[in-house]
C-alpha cells in the first residue's frame, strides 16, 4: 500500500481538505489489544504528548487474541511473552528453545512446538466473549479517563471486519475462510459491544460492498481507508468544536 493510501494519511487528508489540517500520528503497533493501546496512550502522555484527539479502533486483535489464547484481555500469542521472558539468563532454557523451534528439534520431537503454553481449557463462547467485551469497556473507558484528563478528547470505533461483508470477492473469501474458526467469537463479542456512546461501531462499514475491500484479513485496502477516514473525520471534526487547530490527531 502507498503511503498516502494509508488511514492516517487519507484521515489527514480529509480533515485539511474540511479546512482543519491537523498532524495525524500512528500510534499502532502490530498485533497490539485495546488493553496495550491504553497503555501506549499512558506513555505518550508522561512524555508530553497532548494530542487534540485521540482514535482507538479495537476489533480483530481482541477478539483473535482471546480466541488464540483462550482469556480475554492478553497480549496476542502471549505464550510467547512467557516463554521467552528473561530466556538469555538461562542457557538451559536458550538451548531448549533453539532445539524445539529448529526444523531438525521438531521433526526428532515429533509434535507442534509452536504454542506449547496455550493448551488451556478455553471457555465456552459466550463465556469468552462476555468477558472479551467487558475488557473491552473498561479499557476504553480507562483510555476516555485518562485521555480526559490532559485535555484530550478520545473517539473509539470498532474496526470494519471481513466477517460483514455480504458478498465477498474470491480473494477475499479466502482470507475470511483462513479464519473462520475466530468467526463464532467474534460475532458473540460484536453483539455484546457497548452501546451507551463509548464505542462506534464501524464493523458492516464494507458490508454492502461488491469489488474489493480488503487486502487480507483485517486490513482495508486504499479506497476503503478513505471511505472509512470519511467516517472518523466527521467525529474528529465534532470533537475538536474550538480546540486551536495546531493540535495534533492521533490514532492509536
Amino acid at each position: 500500500m502507498r503511503d498516502e493510501g494509508t488511514l492516517p494519511s487519507r484521515l489527514a487528508a480529509r480533515l485539511a481538505a474540511a479546512g482543519r489540517p491537523c498532524r495525524v500520528i500512528n500510534g499502532a503497533q502490530l498485533g497490539s489489544v485495546s488493553g496495550q493501546d491504553l497503555l501506549s496512550l499512558m506513555l505518550w502522555l508522561q512524555g508530553g504528548r497532548r494530542p487534540a484527539v485521540v482514535v482507538m479502533m479495537p476489533g480483530f486483535n481482541d477478539v483473535f487474541s482471546a480466541e488464540l489464547n483462550g482469556r480475554a484481555g492478553l497480549p496476542h500469542k502471549e505464550w510467547h511473552r512467557r516463554s521467552e521472558f528473561n530466556i538469555q539468563l538461562s542457557q538451559r532454557r536458550l538451548l531448549a528453545a533453539l532445539l524445539r523451534n529448529s526444523g531438525l528439534g521438531r521433526l526428532i520431537l515429533g509434535y507442534e512446538t509452536e504454542a506449547p503454553d496455550r493448551r488451556v481449557v478455553r471457555p465456552d463462547t459466550d463465556a469468552l466473549a462476555e468477558r472479551t467485551a467487558a475488557i473491552l469497556d473498561v479499557n476504553l473507558r480507562c483510555a476516555r479517563a485518562l485521555a480526559a484528563e490532559f485535555g484530550c478528547h478520545l473517539l473509539a470505533f470498532w474496526h470494519p471486519h471481513l466477517f460483514a461483508k455480504q458478498t465477498p470477492t474470491p480473494y477475499e473469501r479466502v482470507w475470511r475462510d483462513s479464519i473462520a474458526f475466530g468467526r463464532p467469537l467474534y460475532e458473540a463479542v460484536e453483539r455484546r459491544l457497548p452501546r451507551d456512546g463509548t464505542l462506534t461501531d464501524l464493523g458492516g462499514l464494507f458490508a454492502a460492498d461488491i469489488g474489493p475491500t480488503f487486502l487480507d484479513y483485517a486490513h482495508p485496502g486504499e479506497i476503503a481507508n478513505d471511505r472509512l477516514a470519511h467516517v472518523i473525520a466527521d467525529h474528529v471534526l465534532r470533537s475538536l468544536g474550538s480546540i486551536p487547530v495546531a493540535k495534533e490527531t492521533v490514532p492509536c
